[in-house]
Formats: structure tokens, C-alpha cells, sequence
């Protein structure tokens, strides 16, 4: 983690796609210990992509471009925002971090 918590995993290099969808269904997964975030079909959402400080813009990119993807093909969410950048890091720390936010339609 950010703070030098340890991660849910450590993993040998994979394919973004894979990674990012990995990723997207531990926020969807129901079971005890995982954060639970459902989308319907239709949801209008917010994603952050976040380097953590040593991954390049042009990686963080191809990792939205794949999150978008899978948020906008897989689970039929409407993607109104993207934001793509380093907004928390921690020094040279390899990697990114996902956030989606469902979006409020009366504000």
C-alpha cells in the first residue's frame, strides 16, 4: 500500500487487460474482505487511474485505456470522467491504483 501495507497480491508481470480486470472484479467481489462496489448497466461513473509514482504516464494510460474498456464493454457503465495521472504517491513506487466512483445524476 501507500503507506508500506502489504498489498493484496504481488504478481509476476501480466497483460494490462488482464491486470485492470483482475482488478475492477475485487472492487465488485461480494465475499467477506473485499470491497463491494456493484455497477448496473447504465451507471454513469468516474474513474481515477493514479501512479504511485514510478509507472510512466504512457503506462497509466494504456491502464485507463483498458479500465474504460472493461467498465464502459463488460459492465455496460457509461465512463463521464477519466483522470489519469500521480495524484498519491510514494517516492519510486512501481504500480497504480483504481478508483470508480458512481456518479450522482442530480448534481
Amino acid at each position: 500500500g501507500i503507506h508500506g501495507e502489504p498489498g493484496a497480491e504481488t504478481r509476476t508481470t501480466a497483460p494490462v487487460d488482464e491486470l485492470v480486470a483482475d482488478l475492477l472484479a475485487r472492487m465488485e467481489n461480494a465475499a467477506p474482505g473485499y470491497g463491494h462496489f456493484a455497477l448496473s448497466p447504465g451507471d454513469d461513473v468516474a474513474l481515477v487511474v493514479n501512479g504511485l509514482g514510478a509507472t510512466t504516464a504512457m503506462e497509466l494510460h494504456v491502464a485507463a485505456r483498458a479500465a474504460v474498456a472493461h467498465l464502459e464493454g463488460a459492465r455496460g457503465a457509461t465512463v463521464s470522467r477519466a483522470l489519469v495521472g500521480n495524484y498519491m504517491t510514494s517516492l519510486d513506487m512501481s504500480g497504480l491504483s483504481l478508483s470508480v466512483m458512481r456518479l450522482d445524476p442530480l448534481r
